[in-house]
């Protein structure tokens, strides 16, 4: 069955650019209500202009939102349901990549991105009188792999893997499903970053190789419309990558029953 976008609030992190900014695009053609959330107040509020002349004021707003302040998370919540009645969807977008402050991007990429789907939870949740919903989460090839140049933010993406895939074992009491998306590199500012990280460890040669194939941004909005539009997709890991077809990445079970 397909899940209708139409007529729902969607909150994504970290939208003032890049990927984040792609996905609130193609939400908001899809008829949805969106929140732009970024630390990047005056892009964001640049963005927020943006989508709001082509598709209406009352559709578009913006929070500014540090993911690593639960305060800031439980604001983003609250505003946006005071603003549009209900949530129905969240993508965890916001996402760094920074080994020298790699206790930062922790908080970024893991506790804020938990606290973010905890709240999405104790909105959504039928456990708590909600009406259900979708989280898609943004991890990464890296979280399905090692890396010698960025162990932390392959930690990191690891983690996101974990906790979405847990998250479906109560997907049928919470009726909410959570997905991941894992794309190869993709053509924004963190590309650079993980470039300047991996440069001891990799060549030249293979490193310009790599940022030959780089996914585009619309890639990965795609398959997040898609995550979130099958209902079929719950606790899946969705593999996106320039060398095959795009695919459900599939772990080996260790349990042998």
């Amino acid at each position: 069955m397909t899940y209708d976008i139409k007529g729902k609030t969607a909150i994504v992190t970290g939208s003032a650019r890049g990927i984040g900014k792609c996905i609130c695009s193609d939400l908001l053609k899809k008829g949805a209500n969106v929140v732009v959330s970024d630390t990047a107040e005056d892009v964001g509020n640049e963005t927020t202009a943006e989508f709001q002349k082509e598709f209406g004021e009352s559709r578009v707003v913006f929070i500014r939102c540090n993911v690593t302040k639960e305060e800031d998370l439980q604001n983003l919540y609250s505003k946006a349901i005071a603003t549009f009645g209900y949530v129905d969807i969240v993508v965890n977008n916001a996402g760094i990549l920074n080994e020298e402050n790699w206790k930062l991007m922790m908080e970024i990429n893991v506790t804020g991105l938990i606290r973010s789907c905890q709240l999405a939870l104790d909105n959504m949740s039928t456990k708590n009188k909600g009406k259900g919903g979708v989280v898609v989460n943004l991890a990464s090839v890296a979280g399905l792999m090692a890396g010698e140049g960025s162990k932390v933010y392959h930690a990191s993406k690891h983690a996101v893997y974990g906790y979405t895939r847990s998250q479906y074992l109560t997907q049928g009491t919470d009726n909410v499903r959570f997905n991941c998306v894992c794309p190869f590199l993709v053509d924004t500012a963190l590309a650079q970053d993980w470039d300047n990280s991996n440069r001891t460890f990799l060549t030249s040669d293979l490193i310009e190789k790599l940022k030959a194939h780089m996914l585009k941004t619309e890639d990965i909005a795609e398959a997040v419309i898609f995550l979130i539009e099958d209902e079929s997709n719950a606790g899946k890991a969705y593999l996106v990558t320039p060398f095959q077809k795009w695919d459900y990445y599939e772990q080996p079970s260790v349990l042998p029953f």
